[in-house]
């Protein structure tokens, strides 16, 4: 029997064309595609088809076409969001901050949509105004407000945002070191100043602590814009990290206020989640001890404002009382969120600990020593799903029904419950020397209903006896934190089947120079590897450390959180590596690189540098690369491999 002939375009209707041609997008069938949009638009343009068209010019990057194609789409639909949102996506490639205007009107025109936000966000890491615009503000707390959405990346966008909006100056001013003025004003300027060592920063912004003392009225920090804000985000910024260590200080002397009860709630939050990294004078460390004394003694256990001060402080479940406190305010508004954060999570991670099965013994020295500290600081405690950093290309071999994988060293279960839904046909293991850790990340994987992941407590150095093999390895920032990195790398290796691909990450030894210049003053220096010994560090490095080496360590979100601040500056074992060593090292095991896990945008740059080395497979390149380019593998090396 002849197959049945295809109707020919003539005999489509636009709205079959149109379907086809979404379908041969779908497929990467551009020149198909692109008839059939043609012959949509010559039976009678459409916004529909208009819009097919902008896709089209925008995937082969014709982007001043792309724009009029979606501009005449609106006009013959105002509404449609799908065109306002390509207009977002196009103005971003092209670095135009008009991205944000057409991302806020897709929002805006369909608000459930959860894709539309989650493009918001990541275009808020590129936008900065220098004037306030209420409408920035109004999508910043419609992304705040939406369950699931991980906001982090908002906080430069939201910060920016509410630097400039004048409802908040009375509270919140800055002034600069390259402002006259300003050193006249202040007579705390030379003070902080002077903490810096070596060159006085120029430009450099300080908070006007002066000016909010004066200040009189809180009131417009009650704003959903600033409690939403506490309550998702961690801001990287000195001067607004001290503005909210003198606003804790403000609140733990205020009186009983219940209108500002979601302010000191939203603050209690926010402390938690920096695993309370801000400095303590004697006088408040005096009245805090006081308060737990009130609290413990049961006479204010159902007092939300008093419960709320204390854990600006200190974690409520360290309070005696933690459960009954708990229970008398599980239900009051804003101190509901505190008290199940800060008690019933924390009653859960340890009845969930108590469960993670255990299948290797745990080596003594380094082993244990990394184990103790990441059972005191679990890393990193994340909220959101993580969103998926997979090399499709790489990574596409795991896609396969039941293939094994395991993390190794997943810590708080980040990149085991990413792994697990960027290839959901998969068995995968988390394994990890931490119990605390592990069991943050069966909680996180039993959130986001997901069944092929397990979590077990084992050292890599004996993962040999587990008697299993994998199809895939990932193991991100854990070997260099090992006494013999190469050899848990061997432990590894054999773990992997033939053919197995294994993506790992590891710190440069050139992006980190600063860092280890930091590690050499606290060793001199004998800052103990304890909460205490890390805040007087912290407080002191301002007077300790050049002011280069500084400026590139505050930067960091690692600064801002005692757990990250710790991984970043006090762990119990670092090792470095450069690119040609690595090289040499997966020689030596039978490995062989693949690829770079790399932005875009990053790999475009190697390309023009390279163009001889179109995908960046020479590790002698990529060390070269970064020789010209120092901060590129700021974060850690990151690649896939393959075993031989």
């Amino acid at each position: 029997m002849q197959p049945q002939a295809l109707p020919s375009v003539d005999d489509l209707t636009p709205d079959e064309l149109n379907a086809q041609a979404r379908e041969c997008l779908q497929r990467g069938m551009f020149d198909e595609a692109h008839q059939l949009v043609i012959a949509s638009l010559q039976k009678g343009k459409t916004a529909t088809a208009l819009r097919l068209m902008g896709n089209l010019l925008y995937t082969r990057r014709d982007m001043r076409n792309a724009i009029v194609s979606f501009n005449e789409a609106l006009s013959l639909d105002k509404h449609d969001h799908a065109s306002m949102a390509m207009l977002a996506e196009v103005y971003f490639a092209m670095g135009d901050v008009a991205c944000a205007g057409y991302s806020m009107m897709a929002m805006t025109e369909k608000p459930a949509e959860f894709r539309y936000k989650e493009r918001f966000v990541h275009f808020a890491n590129s936008m900065a105004f220098t004037e306030y615009s209420p409408l920035i503000e109004n999508a910043i707390v419609e992304c705040l407000k939406t369950p699931g959405l991980d906001c982090g990346p908002l906080h430069p966008l939201w910060y920016n945002t509410f630097s400039l909006n004048p409802d908040f100056r009375s509270l919140y001013k800055t002034y600069s070191s390259a402002d006259p003025v300003s050193r006249q004003k202040s007579s705390g300027f030379k003070r902080m100043l002077g903490a810096f060592t070596g060159n006085a920063p120029s430009g450099y912004v300080f908070f006007d602590a002066e000016n909010f003392k004066a200040a009189k009225d809180l009131k417009p920090l009650l704003r959903p814009f600033f409690v939403l804000g506490l309550k998702n985000l961690l801001v990287q910024s000195l001067p607004f990290e001290e503005f909210l260590v003198c606003l804790r200080t403000r609140l733990l002397d205020e009186a009983e206020a219940p209108e500002l009860l979601p302010l000191v709630a939203a603050l209690a939050g926010y402390c938690f989640q920096t695993r309370y990294i801000f400095p303590v004078t004697a006088a408040e460390q005096n009245k805090v001890s006081a308060l737990q004394a009130l609290l413990e003694s049961g006479a204010a256990a159902g007092n939300g404002w008093q419960v709320c001060r204390y854990a600006c402080y200190a974690p409520l479940y360290r309070l005696k009382n933690a459960a009954a406190i708990a229970d008398a305010l599980a239900s009051v508004p804003d101190v509901a969120d505190v008290v199940r954060g800060q008690v019933l999570d924390y009653l859960a991670l340890q009845e969930m600990a108590d469960q993670i099965p255990t299948i290797t013994r745990i080596e003594p020295g380094v082993s244990a020593a990394v184990r103790n500290q990441y059972e005191e600081f679990p890393y990193p405690l994340w909220k959101a799903k993580p969103g998926n950093v997979t090399d499709e290309v790489a990574g596409a071999p795991l896609k396969k029904k039941g293939a094994k994988i395991l993390v190794a060293g997943c810590g708080t279960g980040s990149e085991a419950v990413q792994a697990a839904m960027a290839f959901p046909e998969s068995i995968i293991l988390g394994v990890d020397l931490s119990r605390t850790s592990l069991a943050y990340g069966a909680l996180k994987a039993r959130e986001f209903n997901l069944t092929n992941i397990e979590f077990a407590q084992g050292d890599i150095l004996n993962l040999s006896s587990i008697d299993r093999t994998f199809d895939g390895i990932f193991s991100a920032g854990v070997l260099h934190h090992m006494e013999d990195p190469v050899k848990g790398w061997k432990v590894l290796t054999g773990l992997l089947n033939p053919g197995g691909l294994m993506r790992v990450s590891l710190y440069s030894e050139t992006a980190r120079q600063n860092i280890v210049k930091a590690h050499d003053i606290i060793r001199k220096g004998g800052y103990a590897h304890t909460a205490e010994g890390m805040k007087a560090f912290r407080q002191d490095s301002p007077r300790l450390l050049p002011w280069e080496v500084f400026h590139e360590i505050a930067r960091a979100e690692d600064y801002y959180q005692l757990a990250m601040y710790r991984d970043m500056l006090f762990h119990v074992q670092e090792h470095r590596f450069d690119l040609l060593k690595i090289r040499d090292i997966m020689a030596g095991l039978g490995l062989k690189f693949l690829r770079m896990n790399v932005s875009n945008s990053l790999i475009e740059k190697f390309r023009a540098a390279y163009p001889d080395d179109p995908d960046g497979t020479d590790l002698a390149h990529w060390h070269d690369f970064e020789q010209k380019h120092p901060d590129t593998f700021i974060c850690m090396y990151q690649f896939w491999c393959q075993k031989t």
